[in-house]
């Protein structure tokens, strides 16, 4: 049970280490007449989880900084980001506009294939093969662009 709240096993062995000695320390409070004893120690094991398992999500681990990268690209990596960019806006102007849209949305848009068969109304099958067969069309058009085609 602790480590199903804690969903991790060393926060797991704390929770159990924690509840035996509660249950060390309140044996004298047990009352046969208000319960049986396994409903008792399940009762300290899941309320130590549950305190454990929200403190761990407060705390912040570590004390270090994170290390902080420089973001700005050089001259050179923004040119070939820049042209790589610009290839790839001409290639997707060569596809068919339906194609086109259909990659837009699962890969700009981050859908899946099922949603973007739902938002544009097409059966799922015709948007997987529209969206391949417009794939292999971008790379065919990308290569041809890199052999200077």
């Amino acid at each position: 049970m602790a480590l199903r709240i804690v969903r991790d096993a060393s926060l797991a062995a704390d929770v159990l280490h924690d509840a035996f000695l509660s249950v060390w320390r309140n044996a004298a409070q047990f009352d046969p007449a208000r319960g049986a004893a396994s409903a008792w120690l399940t009762g300290i094991v899941r309320n130590r989880a549950l305190d454990i398992a929200r403190r761990a999500s407060r705390e912040v681990t570590g004390t270090e900084l994170p290390e902080t990268v420089d973001e700005t690209p050089d001259a050179l990596s923004d040119a070939v980001r820049t042209q790589e960019e610009a290839a790839l806006h001409r290639c997707l102007g060569t596809l068919e506009e339906d194609r086109r849209g259909l990659i837009v949305m699962a890969f700009v848009g981050g859908l899946t294939h099922a949603e973007v068969a739902q938002r544009s109304g097409i059966p799922l099958g015709t948007v997987k093969s529209h969206i391949r067969r417009g794939l292999l069309a971008l790379r065919s058009c990308l290569e041809a662009l890199e052999r200077g085609a």
